[in-house]
């Protein structure tokens, strides 16, 4: 089978080097991504406090055990704090679909249809990753509308990414996301975009790029120029692009013809 990426015209770099970004949640364009429902890690981390501050009692002066309690929510909160910022930057993950040709997700990811569309193939052990562990297998998301729980400090274990990163508002439920999570050490490359956010980038196997769809509204010039570009780095990959339906609010993706005018 196949999964696809929306992108913008500049992501034409993915078919030039050969490589695609695996992206902090932090640099995603939700909010909700990285932030769990973390009351129950809180209170756990509280009661874990109070426990250790109660061991101390006729051992340490009683004005040190008042000023214990007082600060427990502070040292709590900074914690919590703390956690919260690891998940958000420490997770770089790449978000790819089923879906081929999503009327909602061409203006959304792909520039108002400017863009194109990467389709992958799935079959790759690219997407299967399980020793060296530097990668994830590819994932599907669910979607639910409670934000996702994290246990108590006790039972956090290791799969935390899936409880955290496989759980979306279920108004994205028409994405049909997959997700895969890379080790920030294991990136070939490391940039840094124009907001601070370190870029992570991986390369990928040639065979892996099965076929590309360009928008409806990219011009003719870059049309030609992308499809050459594919072409000539992966022989395998076939070219289409999107036009209006004739009848329907849908777009048809045909072969694309080099010859062709808008």
């Amino acid at each position: 089978m196949t999964v696809y990426k929306y992108v913008t015209p500049e992501r034409v770099d993915v078919l030039r080097n050969g490589r695609v970004r695996f992206t902090q949640a932090a640099a995603l364009n939700d909010p909700f991504e990285a932030h769990p429902c973390l009351t129950v890690l809180r209170e756990s981390f509280e009661k874990r406090e109070r426990v250790l501050l109660k061991s101390l009692e006729g051992r340490v002066p009683v004005h040190s055990i008042v000023a214990g309690e007082i600060m427990i929510p502070i040292k709590v909160r900074d914690g919590v704090a703390k956690f919260q910022r690891e998940l958000a930057t420490e997770w770089p993950m790449l978000s790819l679909t089923r879906k081929r040709n999503n009327l909602l997700m061409w203006p959304h990811y792909a520039d108002s249809h400017r863009g194109f569309v990467i389709g992958f193939d799935d079959e790759n052990p690219f997407f299967h990753q399980e020793t060296p562990r530097t990668m994830s297998p590819l994932m599907q998301v669910q979607y639910s509308s409670k934000r996702p729980v994290v246990p108590r400090f006790e039972e956090l274990a290791e799969n935390l990414h899936e409880i955290v990163f496989l759980t979306k508002s279920d108004q994205w439920s028409y994405e049909e996301e997959l997700r895969m999570f890379a080790k920030p050490k294991a990136a070939n490359c490391v940039k840094r975009d124009n907001r601070g956010f370190e870029i992570y980038l991986f390369d990928l196997p040639t065979e892996i790029f099965s076929e590309i769809i360009l928008g409806h509204w990219m011009f003719q010039r870059e049309k030609a120029e992308i499809a050459t570009l594919a072409k000539e780095k992966y022989p395998q990959i076939e070219v289409y692009e999107a036009r209006l339906n004739e009848t329907d609010f849908d777009l048809d993706v045909l072969p694309y013809d080099d010859k062709g005018k808008r």
